[in-house]
């Protein structure tokens, strides 16, 4: 049975196909049409249907089943997709891609997002708590906002509201939690008394993103460049606290109403892997999964699933949970030299054996180079995890400020993520978790290991860490270790590969185009080395 996923909401559309329960490709928008986030001119969106059923050679006749969710524009629907289509709740579409991906036969749910699906005239979904065993997903409360009031009386929203008193865009929460960490409790006793829950897990918040913003304002009247910086971090801590504090409470509700030790926990606010690091500890949860794409792109994978294990009634009980991010689309060598052909007099290039591209790599990252990695099917979700990579040297304690003005172009508090092998991974980092393969949890350096790696070490010692095992990715997982076996550290640094504003790149030429645009230094390819062409050559 084949099933389309439709995934997005306003934004993060995304394609899916789903083959006898099992995810065959997956393709975010933003990919194709190169706007973060899939903004823009939406009457030319959903390229990514094209994209991913020309690479299954499927027409539309083949689809058994196409679904979305009710949040995408209804004439986006109508425009790009048969009247079969079939919708589903925003929320069930998230809490459905982490439960049937979750390898758990039993579960607790939690989606806590910025708005899902509307409910009635006035109210639209926040938080999803719900249970599951086998195919029945049960919902078993919900959290509404009145989205025609305001739209930050949800927790995605509210600290998407802090973002933007930190000065920051829409979508930009990644930095807020980043320049948490510089942050003190200043304003934080302040604000939290504006958020509460109650014994049932509702959600109530007292100041408008209004008064939020004249309170910010006010704090910045007359302030220098330096005095900003502080503010705008002490805001972040508050926000990033506010979040932690009233998630972990809506967990322990929802852990209170199912006594079930594992959680499937969705939605946009669970790309907050600070957040995330220190769910085991602050709840009674004792496992918790999330899918790479937890936002709305993942959508796409939740509604296909649904598709296929509650409407078409194929039962489910468990199995092998989700450990591969790796559904994009590859391409082979014969499409990687025709890019390499266009820039040609720009770049130069030579085919290499597996174990000869292992050893040249190894040489150039242990010479503190800048190395991009495009290798195999791109990953789905936000974070580059191995093959649409940029990577390089851990021990070079400059090498967080040489990425940021040679290559990233983005803010100095931010930092980069470390990527490691399983095994080696406890020799680095205090691992609550037993994997963390998503780069979804944040973890502290251990001690003794900080002057070791400090271009990975973020202010508060911790690190966004990134699991490998030769079973998801052996390319990558042979590199570090090699890398480890060469120079005693089992540690790279993992960041994606695009610049800030742009999407991770997708097709060998967008690769291409990044390398030459920047100070990467080499580029492997699948099995190809590309360096620039010097000038005086």
């Amino acid at each position: 049975m084949i099933i389309f996923g439709i995934g997005g909401s306003a934004h993060d559309f995304s394609s899916c196909i789903v083959q006898d329960g099992k995810i065959r490709i997956m393709l975010e928008e933003e990919r194709i049409t190169r706007n973060k986030h899939a903004l823009g001119f939406r009457s030319h969106f959903f390229r990514s249907k094209a994209y991913v059923m020309d690479n299954m050679k499927l027409h539309e006749n083949d689809i058994d089943m196409f679904i979305g969710n009710d949040l995408i524009m209804s004439h986006l629907i109508k425009l790009h997709f048969p009247e079969r289509t079939r919708l589903i709740r925003h929320h069930m579409s998230h809490i459905a891609g982490t439960y049937y991906s979750s390898g758990f036969s039993e579960s607790a749910l939690l989606c806590i997002d910025g708005s899902g699906s509307v409910l009635s005239d006035d109210a639209e979904e926040v938080i999803t708590y719900g249970y599951a065993q086998n195919n029945d997903i049960r919902i078993m409360h919900q959290v509404t906002q009145d989205y025609k009031k305001n739209i930050y009386s949800s927790l995605g929203g509210l600290y998407e509201a802090f973002t933007v008193l930190c000065g920051f865009r829409v979508f930009e929460d990644g930095k807020t939690m980043g320049l948490s960490a510089y942050g003190k409790d200043t304003y934080y006793h302040e604000l939290s008394k504006y958020v509460s829950i109650d014994s049932i897990g509702n959600l109530s918040m007292f100041q408008s993103p209004g008064q939020l913003k004249e309170y910010a304002n006010e704090l910045k009247k007359g302030k220098n460049e330096e005095q900003i910086f502080r503010i705008h971090a002490d805001l972040a801590y508050a926000g990033q606290r506010i979040l932690e504090e009233s998630v972990f409470e809506i967990m322990r509700i929802l852990y209170e109403k199912t006594k079930c030790p594992r959680l499937c926990y969705s939605g946009g606010v669970a790309l907050n892997s600070v957040l995330n690091g220190k769910i085991l500890k602050n709840t009674p949860f004792k496992e918790v999964y999330i899918l790479p794409a937890c936002n709305d792109a993942g959508t796409s994978i939740g509604a296909a699933l649904y598709g296929y294990y509650n409407l078409a009634g194929n039962p489910y009980h468990g199995g092998k949970r989700l450990r591969s991010a790796y559904f994009g689309k590859s391409y082979d060598d014969s499409y990687i030299e025709k890019a390499l052909k266009v820039q040609n007099g720009k770049i130069q290039w030579r085919k290499l054996e597996r174990s000869e591209l292992l050893k040249d790599a190894v040489k150039n990252l242990s010479e503190q180079k800048i190395v991009g990695w495009f290798q195999g099917r791109s990953e789905i979700g936000p974070r580059a995890l191995g093959n649409r990579s940029i990577l390089t040297d851990a021990r070079d304690k400059n090498m967080k400020d040489k990425l940021n003005k040679r290559v990233k172009f983005r803010e100095g508090f931010r930092p980069f993520a470390p990527v490691v092998p399983l095994e080696k991974a406890k020799d680095y980092f205090v691992m609550e978790h037993d994997e963390s393969e998503f780069m979804l949890f944040v973890s502290q350096v251990r001690e003794d290991r900080c002057d070791e790696i400090p271009s990975v070490i973020h202010i508060d010692q911790t690190a966004r860490v990134q699991t490998l095992t030769a079973n998801e990715n052996d390319l990558i997982y042979q590199l570090v270790m090699e890398f480890g076996n060469e120079t005693g550290t089992y540690v790279l640094i993992n960041t994606s590969f695009n610049v800030q504003g742009q999407p991770i790149v997708e097709k060998p030429e967008e690769a291409i185009d990044c390398f030459l645009s920047t100070q990467i230094d080499v580029l492997y390819m699948n099995s190809y080395k590309i360096e620039k062409v010097k000038i005086n050559e």
